[in-house]
């Protein structure tokens, strides 16, 4: 999976251009979706002074979970642990104790490395996501016959470098099982009249039956698919009501959406043991489209602030003009 050409991270999260060179225009489907209270950060927290990426309020407790978890595996030596779910724990521990012998440089870089378990864990889930991503994108492009079977190899190689090969093996077995058809991978679409833009991951055929669907990578200790939140449905729900998909990014070439009226939207779970689609209800479709819309307007509202001119400067009374500019005023002296 590639970042899609049309567009730009920016101040106010990902948005999408015209075309390749456009300035920003519309923010993108996931940067909507994220305006969900639950994905805003938290407004009592001091992450951001503590040079920690912000988070949602529903992600501080998992981010704590994380740090007990890793705390409680290096108090009791539990060196298996370590290796398989914290390695990069480890290797702070190994890179202190190259550069000192101290025993507090080394517990200084321990408890740094604990308490960035979060962000590696979910950089490093991002990245896997990406690399099924992209497997599943291969393997619809190799079925339309627009690349040679050796890119979905190379795909497939990859996650199998990475310890997740498993990952590719219950994808390729699901494909092949439910004879998936691909349409469109990866399709850039765009909706003028509330202003979104976005791109779906893939647009295939089980049977005689259309699906819009997404991917998504998360799986518990087990191996096992872990529940996908209701949330996905407001991204799906885009793909109902798209007006144009980009033909050439580079010209700017759109054309008029033609998916708009498919049997159904799919959040696909993809695991190391199992693929497990579920269907998004279409008794839920115009409720998930309002809170999508809802979302849209509260990013407007905080894109709009942030481009005005909140705070302004005060102009000094004429009292400041008694003192010089480089002398500091101190108070009057104490009568006698």
């Amino acid at each position: 999976m590639t970042t899609p050409k049309l567009s730009h991270q920016t101040a106010w999260g990902r948005m999408y251009g015209r075309f390749v060179g456009d300035e920003p225009q519309v923010p993108s489907i996931t940067t909507v979706q994220g305006m969900d209270a639950d994905d805003l950060p938290d407004p009592f927290s001091k992450l951001p002074e503590l040079g920690v990426r912000p988070q949602g309020s529903a992600l501080v407790g998992w981010r704590a979970r994380l740090v007990q978890d890793a705390t409680a595996a290096y108090l009791r030596n539990d060196e298996e642990t370590l290796r398989n779910q914290f390695p990069h724990v480890i290797a702070a521990r190994e890179r202190a104790a190259a550069r000192s012998r101290k025993p507090d440089a080394i517990a200084r870089a321990v408890r740094g490395a604990i308490a960035a378990t979060p962000d590696v864990v979910a950089d490093q889930a991002a990245q896997r996501g990406d690399r099924v991503h992209n497997l599943a994108e291969l393997l619809g492009e190799w079925q339309l016959g627009n690349i040679d079977r050796f890119e979905v190899d190379q795909a497939r190689a990859d996650l199998d470098e990475h310890g997740e090969g498993d990952y590719a093996s219950a994808l390729i077995d699901w494909w092949m099982r439910w004879n998936v058809k691909a349409i469109a991978n990866e399709v850039t679409v765009w909706n003028h009249s509330i202003g979104v833009a976005g791109t779906l991951d893939t647009i295939f055929r089980i049977e005689n039956h259309l699906y819009i669907g997404d991917f998504k990578t998360k799986s518990d200790r087990d191996g096992q698919a872990k529940p996908m939140q209701p949330k996905v449905g407001t991204q799906l729900v885009n793909g109902l009501h798209a007006q144009e998909s980009v033909v050439d990014a580079d010209r700017g070439v759109w054309t008029e959406w033609k998916y708009s009226r498919p049997d159904g939207l799919v959040a696909i779970a993809v695991s190391p043991t199992e693929v497990v689609p579920k269907l998004i209800n279409p008794e839920r479709y115009e409720q998930l489209w309002t809170k999508f819309c809802n979302n849209r307007r509260a990013w407007q509202d905080h894109h709009d602030l942030d481009m005005r001119d909140v705070l302004k400067p005060i102009r000094p009374p004429a009292s400041a003009a008694r003192w010089p500019d480089d002398l500091r005023v101190e108070l009057p002296p104490v009568a006698a």
